[in-house]
C-alpha cells in the first residue's frame, strides 16, 4: 500500500525500547511503500487532523 503524507506510521515490534514509536509521513519520497514491520494509520481527514 502507498503510504501517503499525512499518514502515521508505527514500529511493530523488536527492542522493547523501540516498540511504538511513530511519525508522520510528510511525502519525502514519491511512491513510497512500507514494509511488514511498520503500521500506518490514516484517518479520515474530515473526521480527525493528523497535526
Amino acid at each position: 500500500m502507498l503510504i501517503r503524507p499525512g499518514d502515521l506510521l508505527t514500529t511493530e515490534g523488536g527492542d522493547p525500547d523501540k516498540l511504538g514509536r511513530a511519525a508522520l509521513w510528510n511525502g519525502e519520497i514519491e511512491a513510497c511503500v512500507h514494509q511488514n514491520h511498520l503500521f500506518e494509520v490514516r484517518s479520515d481527514r474530515a473526521q480527525l487532523s493528523p497535526i
